[in-house]
């Protein structure tokens, strides 16, 4: 018989009342009375008191006294329900096992009650994971990307997976990382933009969620080297058409979370963003004159730092809310200008408060009006040859965002750093664990 059918879970106790049962965990605390040593063992459900009696005899009173936290055990025991005991339940072991020692000091808690810097945290990731919130953050993440598929495989798209080696900018600029590929020079790809729409002009609505890549030498609390894309495109769309679809999907990931992980946000103390409201959507100009009014100098073009999101997060109230209309010189170079105005891109943010999540719009379909973008933006039509062949070959009007999982995650947690919602984070001073 393998472990697996042999095993209860902490969570399962309840439920095993009368009956001997097989534990396996590890050691969260030792407890020794003049009566009784309880040690409580934590598995991937919960936790669960183990009661030995002492009896002034050698055996697993010995044992359990010289456990320590961390420790990888194995109790096989009677289940029977307890007044004294906090969960109510405990385990009357008979036999108690050490499957392996856990070397100490302890390079952190691990029991949550002591407060400790993030970067002792992530030098010891995955022993940091142990502790409850660590467990609950990224119990959270699980629901909320299967709540995304569950979410896009409903309304129609089919998630695809693209390349993370390019030849050049899939969306300009410089913070690429260089790749040396069978002596080549090629790049990390800072976003799945040009594969997804090229997949739009034959799957018509596609989805991706995985890494990229950005180069960026930032040391902010919403940064990462390595993060997590969230993406659409969708063929025969507008910018309307995809801001709708960001908006369902954030009202159906915030009612997912709540419905499933409310122990995990009792653990972390948080309250999830009201969601039961239409999302503002303010154009670049309204936003801008919300801030002038604020006393910022700003001009129409100008761009909005940290300081001038925070005002306007206050202002909104901390609704999740619309910017569009940018500036199209604000924009990558593939993004449709309107036919009102050429100087207004057909593009917008999805922000939170303070704090911009996601990005999208219409996209450039006809070749003409794309090498026209390129132009603007100094690249070489050359490095696009492969995309502008799929223009020139029957491109549909198309629409799509790009959305920063890990972003999100602060939302969807309370947490203020989005290391603290990544489970090995990559930035500029850190490569490891």
């Amino acid at each position: 018989m393998g472990l697996r059918s042999r095993r209860t879970l902490a969570a399962e106790l309840p439920k095993k009342v009368g009956e001997f049962v097989e534990l396996f965990g590890w050691v969260q605390n030792v407890r020794v009375t003049a009566r009784f040593v309880f040690v409580v063992i934590r598995d991937r459900s919960g936790v669960a008191q183990v009661t030995v009696r002492r009896t002034g005899s050698h055996g697993l009173e010995d044992v359990a006294k010289a456990l320590r936290r961390e420790d990888v055990v194995r109790v096989k025991g009677l289940v029977v329900r307890s007044k004294i005991a906090k969960l109510g339940y405990e385990v009357l072991p008979e036999e108690i096992e050490v499957l392996n020692r856990s070397k100490h000091p302890l390079p952190l808690d691990t029991s949550g009650h002591v407060d400790m810097e993030l970067n002792v945290c992530l030098d010891s990731r995955a022993i940091c994971l142990r502790r409850p919130e660590y467990q609950a953050v990224f119990k959270i993440a699980s629901t909320a990307l299967r709540a995304m598929r569950d979410f896009f495989t409903s309304n129609g798209y089919l998630e695809v997976i693209t390349s993370r080696i390019i030849a050049c900018a899939s969306e300009g600029g410089a913070d690429l990382f260089e790749v040396n590929y069978f002596d080549r020079k090629v790049f990390l790809a800072q976003s799945p933009q040009l594969y997804k729409e090229m997949l739009a002009g034959a799957f018509e609505k596609v989805f991706e969620i995985g890494l990229f890549y950005r180069a960026e030498k930032s040391r902010t609390t919403y940064h990462l080297a390595e993060f997590v894309s969230v993406d659409i495109e969708e063929a025969f769309a507008s910018m309307d058409d995809v801001m709708d679809t960001l908006e369902g999907l954030i009202k159906h990931v915030v009612k997912t979370v709540g419905e499933e992980n409310w122990r995990e946000l009792e653990t972390l103390e948080h309250t999830l963003p009201q969601v039961e409201y239409r999302f503002p959507r303010l154009t670049y100009t309204e936003a801008l004159e919300m801030l002038r009014k604020e006393g910022y100098g700003l001009e129409w073009g100008d761009d909005f730092g940290a300081e001038e999101m925070r005002t306007l997060g206050r202002l909104m109230s901390g609704k999740f809310y619309f910017i569009v209309d940018w500036p199209l010189a604000s924009k990558p170079f593939y993004t449709m200008p309107s036919p009102e105005n050429p100087r207004v891109a057909r593009a917008f943010d999805l922000n939170y408060e303070w704090l911009e999540l996601a990005s999208g719009g219409e996209r450039i379909y006809k070749p003409e009006v794309f090498l026209e973008g390129l132009r603007r933006a100094g690249l070489n039509p050359e490095d696009f040859r492969p995309f502008i062949h799929v223009l020139e070959h029957g491109m549909p009007p198309h629409a799509g965002f790009g959305l920063g999982f890990s972003r999100l995650m602060m939302v969807l947690t309370g947490m203020k750093n989005i290391r603290q919602v990544t489970l090995f984070p990559r930035d500029v001073d850190r490569v490891t664990p």
